[in-house]
């Protein structure tokens, strides 16, 4: 069936049932009056008078658009206006009694069936609300009312109070749409008239939800915004991914009018919703489908198990903790040797989720003893393996540091681990580890090496491998706005840098899947699409703020120490297999481990500590033969 005639039939049979709900209210009203006497007496005034009552209720409640509303969302407004609705036909009935009748028609059947009547119609709605909401497979049962009408109300109806307000529109009539309408609607605070929903869903075209009418599709905004001279646009889609939302901001656009978005419905949740409106970030335009997690598994990985988080003032620590407090662990431990944030965060999870309890632990994951008297007395399951040195250009100019932070730190976690009988611990890695130009990526590859060589352990070693990620501190993002903020221009390294891009949230979402599925001795990647030109994030970027090409200056720096022009995120060396979720795979390596990987660890340590940086690049290019020390490295290190 087309959904044209799809639309067609589901409206006659809404008329239908308002009909049947008009003739059973009246019937009613006659047998309670009468105790059923009226088959006598009253019989033929009930036959003769049922027409005029059919038509006149139906009319009305046609008008006051009652065969539009979309049952899933009745709410206070719907049952309102089926009071008046259901008043004025009463008493448009009653008139024409008098007029055909006269005053002999028994006035307490009128006064019944308006009661009658108001009841069904708000029970039918309400009794379908319910349902659908306890039932959710009726929803193929009782789809959403369409209404093929297009068109927009008339201006007239605006009061003068309300057009005082600012106007807004809604992208978006699901179910964070009318989140955003009943946050609005019910904080007087908020001076926003709601003129209507848009929405791309055919089927709810013409409807209205909640009392509020869906104008049109998507592509209308830019004919609403100077009908009705619209003040605001918010897109109320938090599952729309990044080409979804370059389209919407496209047509946003041409109405000189800049929209908000809103964050991901779990996070509209946790907190005030008005509060999390934001202007649209760069980050919301350039992503690709959202990846969707098996949330079952990650629960009965996580709930009710002690975790520990290192590096938990980082940026991906932080976010970890407050992704895990979804999962409901018994207790989460965040250790990290800079404890500022750290308190901040653990205040910020123990506010939201208070049923679990937080430890912070200023401590150096070098202090071995320290790291084991931790995890001695807290006992984790699960480790989650975020501290590390991450800055290249840094790590370029203190290769030493790199090794002492990155590797050798990594391994005596993993040695107390072991000692401590630690169920799981899973390392964050980087895609700049595939075919490493930087010492912190060659830093990062070894980290994989060593949790791919104790896959025969006790402990599950489980390696993550991610791109870029938006918004991280030191990242593209937050230097943009600083310079744009600054009025100074924009610096980047090299016009045809391409890179792959996540969000914060992504990246610790896939770092929770592949913990929940790994069993050992796996390095999974995210399935992350297309590279993206770093200078078409800085047009877009400088398109949202409201610049144009030539208003701002763009200086080429040239290529930092270890930078790449692209980065990978598996190596020709390396095998991608399927894991159970669709957008994770696992990397099959087809290195051999080498026999003295242990020792050559140990000399690197040595090497770290006595700062001898030509053997520590020696040695590193010896274990990661795919490794090619950068320009830099070997004009300062390496040269004679």
């Amino acid at each position: 069936m087309k959904l044209l005639d799809y639309v067609k039939l589901r409206r006659a049979i809404i008329v239908v049932a308002h009909i049947v709900l008009i003739i059973l209210a009246y019937a009613l009203a006659f047998i309670l009056r009468f105790e059923w006497g009226f088959l006598d007496g009253y019989l033929k005034v009930f036959i003769y008078t049922l027409p005029l009552i059919v038509i006149v209720k139906g009319t009305v409640f046609y008008f006051f658009g009652l065969y539009q509303g979309l049952w899933r969302y009745v709410s206070m407004e719907d049952l309102l206006n089926i009071l008046k609705a259901t008043i004025v036909s009463s008493a448009l009935f009653a008139f024409g009694i008098i007029i055909f009748y006269g005053h002999g028609f028994p006035r307490s059947v009128l006064v019944l069936d308006w009661t009658f009547c108001f009841l069904f119609l708000c029970g039918i709605r309400l009794s379908i609300r319910i349902v659908r909401e306890r039932f959710y497979f009726l929803e193929k049962i009782f789809p959403t009312t369409p209404n093929p009408q297009r068109g927009y109300p008339n201006r007239l109806s605006l009061s003068k109070s309300q057009n005082l307000k600012r106007k807004l529109l809604i992208v978006g009539a699901g179910q964070a749409g009318v989140i955003v309408k009943n946050e609005i609607q019910n904080n007087p605070k908020l001076n926003y008239e709601i003129l209507g929903f848009v929405d791309d869903d055919r089927v709810k075209i013409g409807a209205r939800v909640q009392g509020i009418k869906v104008f049109g599709p998507i592509d209308q905004i830019p004919d609403i915004v100077r009908h009705y001279n619209v003040d605001e646009v918010i897109i109320a889609i938090p599952s729309a991914n990044g080409e979804q939302m370059r389209r919407i901001y496209d047509i946003c656009n041409k109405t000189k009018i800049k929209p908000k978005s809103l964050p991901p419905l779990n996070q509209i949740l946790e907190g005030e919703l008005v509060r999390q409106i934001k202007d649209i970030e760069p980050e919301d335009l350039i992503l690709r489908e959202k990846v969707e997690l098996d949330m079952d598994i990650i629960y009965k990985e996580i709930s009710g198990k002690p975790i520990l988080i290192t590096g938990a003032g980082g940026t991906i620590g932080k976010e970890l903790v407050l992704q895990l407090g979804r999962f409901s662990p018994s207790h989460i431990v965040l250790l990290d040797q800079v404890a500022n944030e750290t308190y901040i965060t653990a205040n910020l999870i123990s506010n939201r989720f208070p049923n679990i309890k937080t430890t912070v632990c200023a401590a150096n994951i070098l202090n071995k003893d320290k790291i084991k008297r931790i995890i001695s007395e807290y006992r984790p399951q699960i480790i989650y393996h975020a501290a590390a040195q991450k800055h290249v250009p840094l790590m370029e100019e203190d290769p030493a540091e790199a090794i002492i932070d990155n590797v050798v730190g990594t391994k005596r976690l993993m040695d107390v681990a072991i000692k401590e009988k630690v169920p799981k611990v899973v390392l964050i890695s980087t895609d700049k580890a595939v075919n490493p130009t930087s010492v912190m990526g060659v830093t990062k590859r070894v980290c994989e090496l060593m949790f791919l060589g104790l896959k025969d352990s006790n402990t599950s070693f489980i390696s993550v491998r991610f791109g870029n990620v938006i918004g991280s501190s030191g990242s593209l993002i937050p230097i943009l706005k600083e310079e744009i903020k600054r009025g100074e221009p924009i610096t980047i390294t090299h016009p045809d840098m391409e890179r792959y891009f996540m969000s914060i949230s992504e990246a610790v979402q896939l770092v929770l899947q592949a913990s929940a599925i790994g069993r050992g001795g796996e390095l999974f990647v995210l399935d992350m699409g297309k590279r993206v030109r770093i200078m078409d994030v800085i047009n877009k970027f400088l398109e949202l703020s409201g610049l144009k090409k030539g208003e701002i200056e763009i200086k080429v720096m040239g290529m930092r120490p270890g930078e790449k022009i692209k980065e990978e995120l598996w190596s020709e060396r390396e095998e991608i297999m399927p894991t159970s979720h669709p957008k994770l795979f696992s990397i099959k390596s087809n290195c051999a481990f080498a026999y003295d990987f242990w020792e050559k660890i140990d000399e690197l340590e040595r090497f770290a500590y006595a700062n001898n940086v030509p053997a520590i690049i020696y040695k590193l290019k010896e274990m990661v033969p795919e490794y090619t020390p950068s320009k830099y490295v070997q004009e300062r290190w390496l040269s004679p």
